[in-house]
């Protein structure tokens, strides 16, 4: 059910960015996951029941398309939901055009919880928890934390080209690489030393 609603999420976060709030979006994603994952760490301390998790995470995936829903009404009065102008012939067209995205997607969701149903398949729970704890210690939070770096830099050579300023570009872009390179051997010496 909370893919569902996070399905639903997508559409309203994606009017959000239609104006131009990016970081809103970002914002009410990152402050939102952070506070969900320790409420579901913390629960776990007080509940011997998955049950309880499961609800936690349907209560922020609730909270988070009341947010969303709030800022999409609050940016966006010209923007409504209508079945009335749906048309059959366009919604082919738009769903031909996005399989590629739907392809890579899938490409993406085997790639990263495909190990884990193997491992599944083989070994014990044990196990599968291991693999996948240190999966999103070593893979998925370094990703997520390194695309806001990303993200942030696109929106500044935006900018910057936009003021067609290509000097100021190129003193950007070498310290974005430098910025990268020492936090990814930041990241590499702290997991070595663990």
């Amino acid at each position: 059910l909370s893919i569902y609603i996070d399905t639903f999420n997508t559409l309203l976060s994606i009017g959000i960015w239609y104006q131009g709030k990016q970081y809103i979006s970002v914002n009410i994603l990152a402050i939102v996951e952070i506070i969900s994952k320790l409420s579901i760490a913390i629960s776990g301390f007080f509940f011997d029941s998955l049950l309880y998790a499961a609800i936690i995470l349907l209560i922020f995936s609730i909270l988070k398309t009341i947010i969303f829903y709030f800022y999409f009404n609050l940016f966006n009065n010209h923007l409504k939901f209508s079945l009335k102008k749906f048309s059959k012939k366009i919604s082919l067209k738009l769903f031909k055009l996005s399989i590629g995205h739907f392809t890579n997607l899938l490409s993406h969701t085997i790639k990263n919880s495909g190990l884990i149903v193997v491992i599944g398949l083989f070994f014990n729970a044990n196990t599968v928890a291991f693999i996948s704890t240190i999966k999103t210690l070593f893979y998925f939070f370094p990703l997520r934390f390194f695309n806001i770096f990303i993200s942030i830099s696109l929106y500044e050579y935006a900018t910057i080209f936009s003021q067609k300023n290509i000097s100021n570009l190129y003193i950007n872009n070498k310290k974005h690489i430098i910025l990268a390179f020492t936090l990814s051997l930041f990241f590499i010496l702290f997991s070595y030393f663990i």
